[in-house]
Formats: C-alpha cells, structure tokens, sequence
C-alpha cells in the first residue's frame, strides 16, 4: 500500500490547519461583532411592532345626528413568497377586487413578507375572497371613515384619508382632537409565522378620539341643499352656496356648497368640487351692504327714511366715468333707496358718512375682520384699501360694493347685527367637545363682540328690507305664509386679464331674515356666473331665499304671521331717540317735513 510522502501531509495538514482558523474566525466574527445585527434579524423575523390606529372621535350635528362615524372594514393583505395562487384563483380574485394583472403580478414579484392588495372593502367582497382560500392571503380590520349624509356636508366635514388622518375641513382642522392616541403593542411569531403576543402587559385600552357637537342642523342642511341645487339648475349657475344663521347666537345651522361630492369615495373627488366657497372665497358684495350705510347714516341722525334724493335720473358723472341705476328714478327717498337699488342714492348717503366713516362701518359691521373665524382650513377674511387711498370713483364703488372683498360669513353675520337689535356677534360653528366617556372638555357660548346699532335703529332696518320683498327689486323672495326682510344683489365680477368688469360673468345674491318682526333665521343665497338672463339675484336667488326659509320655518314651527310691513315702523320713530332734531327747526322728528338733500354736482 503507496504512503503519503511527507511533503504532501504537510501541505495537507497546514491546509486543515487554515479551515479551521477560518472558521475559528467566522464564528467569532458572527458570535462577537455581528450580535447587533443578528439580533435585528431575529427580530424581523420573530418580532413585530404593531401600532394600532385608535377609534376616531364622531362628529354630531346639533340634535346629536351623526355627520362621521368610525366602523372597521376589512383590508387583504399577503405574503408575496407564499402567495401563489392558482391560475383560476388569480382570475376570480381580478373580477372580486377590480385588478390588473399589471397589478397582480406586481405583487407576486416583491421580496418583502408583507404587501396590501386592497385596502377598508366591503365585508362582504372580503368574504368572498377568503373563501378563495389562496395561500398567503389574509384579512385585516381597520377603521373605516363613514359620512351617513355625504355630499350633504362633504365641504364642511371634510373625509380622512386611508391612514384615518383628516385632509379637509373639520376633519383636518380637528385632527389633534378627533383622532386619539396610537398603542403601540410588540409581538412574535411562532414556528409556523403565526402571530404570539409578547408583553401581553403592553396591551392597554385604545384612547379612543374625542367628540365634536356642531351648531348645523342636519335637517336644515339638507334643506339647503335641495334648494341650493335647484337654483343653480334653474340659473344654469356655474357654482353657490348657502348660509343659515341663528342671528340671536351667531350659530351657523347649514353651510351647503354646490356642486358637491361623496367623502365616502375619496378616490374619486374632483379637486374642483371640495372648495368651500362660503368660506374661503373673497369676491365683491354688491348691493348687499347699502343696508349697512342706511343704517349707518340713520344711526347719526344724518339721514331720515322719508329724506328725498335726486336720483339725477338714473345717471351720474363721478370722476372720469359715470355711474348708472339699473332702474332710473329722478327723486327716492331713503327707504326706496333700498326698495329699488339706487346707486347713485347710495352714494349720496355714503357722501354725507364720508370716506373715512364708510370705512369704519365695514369694520363696525365686522367685515375684514377676522371675528369670523369658524376654524375651517383656508378660511379666509376681507380686503379693503385705506380710505385715504381712494378716489372719488372708488369711493362712489365702496359705497355699492364694489372695489373690496368680503367672504359669505362676513356677510350674512353683518346682516345679523340688523336681525337680532343692533349687535355684532362672533359666530361660531363648534358647539363643544367631549371625550369618549361624554365629558365635555371644551364648550362654545354665543359672544356679542359690539354694539353697533341702537334697536330702535335696527327694527327701523328690518322693516325698510321687508319693504324690499314687498314692494321692490325682492318680490321673489317672499316666504309666504311668513313676513321676511332682505337685500338683492347682482354684484360684477372683476376679469382681471382685461382689467375690467365683465360684461356677463355675475354673482346673483340674496341675503334676509325671518319672520320680520322677530328673526328666527338669517339665510344668505349666492349663486356664481349664472348663465340665464337676466342675471338679477332678484331673479334667481330670491326664489331660493323663499323656499329655504318657508320650509326651514316650519321645520322649527314657527308661528306663521303674514303682516304687510306698516307704514308707522318705517317712516316714524319707535322712540324720541331716533332721529336727533335738526338745529334749525323746532319740529318734532316724526313730524319734520322730508327734504331734498342733494341735487349732484
């Protein structure tokens, strides 16, 4: 038998020798200076860090109907290196699921031990899938956003997104509060992947959201709605919107936007439908604030509803242009200055305010001003120049609503001030706040910022718009069986590529209360770029002022009192104190004879 020679078993044992120190040296390596990594692997493998997305907090309207709720729906998940379904499998999974095969393959393809494959479906297409029984498919419960009323209040409440976290409206805005706290629990898994709690102590109860309780009332919205979206088919309008206010509270009780869209189809909103114009769009007023002058100049005894004006018969030179009424008049009193919409009367009122004291009474009546802040995301304020910037022509615009920005909450809260007696609130949209056992941590009480108008003053001013339903450029807007009072508007839109107004695109609007004597109600109609003529909110939002406010009146039973507005509350004083006398006479107030006051240049 051949021997090894010595030579070749030293090379033999000094290449024994060096595995052996290799591997001496790897096991070394892996038990010593690899330990943080190994145990990061182990922990991929075995452990897991759950965090658990907690109950989101509901939203409530008034009379505690909910407007978001939070329910759990399943989602499908898998292993992509255990899913392999079988080609009959794959095709039925497609036709439940709505996939791509670009999209199942995908899937098949990835590395990792977990992927989704549809996410919060309905329980019963889940049901379906799983008893597919394919291999590496599981089902996950997770929370699910539901809006029972949708486009009813998608603006205003907004929708989450599929990690449950608000992206519109109150949903954003009140995130921190309605979404709760995470928990955050660990994990491991058995032989067979199988999921084994680890620290059971680590599993405490989910701090779930808080509550919120809104001022809007469902009914009332959905009220809004309807009609809103009637008068825009009928105006063939491009968009609107709706405002209903508590004006003894300043509680907003509907807030509807036209066109709108479903928060339950997230995936499918159109970007340009989730604007909440009532809110966050400035745009010019219009003859909606010549109430406010009138009542301004009332207040300080610097006009009377029976004082005359000359109206210089529909047109007048102011500056380089002129300014024109869309109902020409030669002389109007005060009271048929509203009645029919005279701009060139209203100016000549403004004229006795002067430029500074116009300008403070916008501010007076809380127009850009940021009291009315509802907390709604984007919401923005008014925009008007100094009054020490304005010429003779803008001066004469301000005086009708044009040349400044007001937004719709502005608005309808100034209008306010004539409905409850003279007094400037801060509205207010969030009633109150609970935590998931019904404790109320936070709570919202009507605030009155000013007093602004003297209540004989603004009763005086409630019967001077009623006049403007009965007699003027309103009739539309009556609600019979109830008295009403209010204010048209056909205000211009501004096309700033041609630096100048349109000649079509319009705002048609509409702003009152009712009943008359005692408002229960102030609701503010404003419908954009109406495409039937004539383009007159006396057309076109009147009508939905009416129908809101009739069937919105009946819905909270109001006694129906039909009065014609009395001749008495218009021209004569409800106290000595309305009008101071004129220096020069010895008459009293009521009995002063009206008075030219100005004849134009």
């Amino acid at each position: 038998m051949q021997r090894f020679s010595f030579p070749r078993f030293k090379y033999l044992r000094i290449a024994l020798y060096m595995c052996f120190a290799i591997v001496a040296a790897k096991f070394i390596s892996l038990t010593l200076l690899s330990e943080p990594l190994l145990n990061r692997i182990a922990d991929t493998q075995y452990h897991d860090d759950l965090d658990l997305a907690p109950h989101r907090g509901s939203i409530y309207d008034r009379r505690h109907f909910p407007l978001a709720i939070s329910v759990r729906r399943p989602s499908l998940a898998i292993n992509p290196r255990v899913f392999k379904p079988s080609p009959e499998q794959t095709q039925k999974l497609k036709q439940l699921l709505n996939l791509s095969d670009k999209r199942i393959a995908k899937i098949r393809t990835k590395e990792s031990y977990f992927a989704w494959i549809k996410r919060k479906i309905e329980p019963t297409v889940a049901a379906k899938v799983l008893a597919l029984q394919i291999k590496g498919l599981y089902s996950i419960n997770e929370p699910f956003r539901y809006y029972p009323l949708a486009e009813r209040f998608a603006h205003l409440v907004g929708y989450v997104g599929l990690d449950n976290t608000g992206l519109l409206g109150l949903e954003q805005r009140y995130e921190n509060q309605l979404h709760g706290q995470h928990t955050d629990l660990t994990l491991i898994r058995d032989a067979r992947n199988q999921p084994v709690f680890y620290l059971p102590a680590q599993a405490q109860p989910e701090q779930s959201g808080h509550d919120l309780t809104l001022t809007l009332d469902h009914v009332i919205q959905e009220i809004s709605m309807e009609e809103l979206a009637a008068g825009i088919v009928n105006a063939e309008a491009q968009k609107g919107f709706v405002i209903v206010s508590d004006p003894h509270t300043g509680q907003i009780l509907a807030m509807a936007n036209y066109p709108t869209f479903d928060p339950n189809r997230p995936r499918f909103i159109a970007t340009a439908n989730i604007r909440n114009t009532a809110a966050t769009s400035l745009y010019e007023p219009g003859s909606i604030i010549k109430p406010l002058i009138v009542a301004q100049a009332l207040e300080l005894g610097l006009t009377r509803a029976d004082t005359l004006h000359d109206c210089e018969n529909g047109e007048m030179e102011v500056g380089n242009t002129s300014i024109k009424d869309d109902h020409p008049h030669l002389v109007l009193d005060t009271a048929d200055t509203l009645t029919y919409s005279s701009n060139i009367c209203i100016y000549k009122i403004a004229l006795l305010l002067g430029a500074e004291r116009l300008y403070e009474l916008y501010h007076a009546f809380g127009l850009t001003s940021d009291i009315n802040s509802l907390d709604i995301p984007g919401q923005v304020s008014g925009r008007i120049s100094f009054h020490q910037q304005w010429t003779p022509l803008r001066f004469a615009n301000v005086s009708f609503g044009q040349g400044f920005a007001t937004t719709g909450i502005e608005l309808i809260n100034a209008y306010n001030v004539i409905a409850n007696g003279g007094k400037l609130l801060r509205p207010y949209l969030l009633a109150k706040i609970s935590d998931d056992r019904g404790n109320v941590i936070h709570t919202q009480n009507p605030q009155v910022v000013r007093q602004v108008l003297r209540p004989e003053i603004a009763r005086q001013m409630r019967f001077l718009l009623g006049r403007v339903i009965q007699h003027g450029t309103g009739k539309l807007a009556d609600p019979q069986p109830y008295s009403a009072g209010g204010k048209t508007s056909t205000a211009e839109i501004y096309d700033r590529e041609r630096k100048r107004y349109s000649q079509t695109d319009r705002i048609a609007g509409f702003i009152g209360f009712a009943p008359l004597a005692d408002p229960h109600i102030t609701v503010y109609v404003s419908l954009h770029r109406p495409r039937n003529k004539p383009y007159y909110g006396g057309k076109w939002a009147a009508p939905v002022f009416a129908n809101i406010s009739r069937r919105v009146l009946d819905y909270l039973s109001v006694k129906k009192v039909l009065a014609d507005v009395p001749q008495s509350e218009v021209l004569n004083p409800p106290s000595e104190a309305l009008y101071p006398p004129p220096p020069a006479t010895q008459n009293s107030p009521a009995t002063a004879p009206p008075t030219v006051i100005s004849r134009g240049n």
